[in-house]
């Protein structure tokens, strides 16, 4: 008898050791992983001052920009760093007002505008600020 109570004993004794464990190494092992992600994260910014980018094709699209419909936007133009550019911009309202100004970038591949701008486009993707003329912005 003594000797199955020391067997459990000891068995008590080797849990309750192993108890609280896993807390202090998982610690440790989070410490770790924020380390190896600091490390890779400098070695990625480090390689990457080192990186020249180099355009293997430089594609200019120079296409007159849609023509609204009266009274929607007129067309401008500025100066950028790419040449000139367009933009809609809507007319004044001649009401000697001050109106918000408004400027609605939509998303794409380029850098160019169209009819989308003025077109009906389901509400669910509606890239056009329709919502914004039709009150008067």
């Amino acid at each position: 008898m003594a000797r199955f109570k020391n067997v459990v004993l000891l068995t008590l004794l080797a849990i309750c050791a192993g108890c609280g464990q896993s807390e202090p190494q998982q610690k440790s092992v989070d410490v770790v992983a924020k380390r190896r992600n600091a490390m890779r994260q400098n070695a990625f910014v480090e390689a990457r001052k080192h990186f020249t980018t180099q355009l293997i094709q430089e594609v200019k699209i120079d296409e007159p920009v849609d023509q609204p419909p009266e009274g929607v936007f007129d067309v401008v133009s500025y100066p950028s760093p790419l040449g000139k550019m367009a933009a809609y911009v809507t007319p004044d309202f001649e009401d000697g007002k001050k109106h918000p100004a408004i400027i609605w970038l939509t998303g794409g591949f380029s850098n160019s505008i169209g009819a989308n701008a003025w077109y009906p486009s389901e509400p669910s993707n509606d890239q056009s600020a329709m919502q914004y003329r039709r009150r008067g912005w």
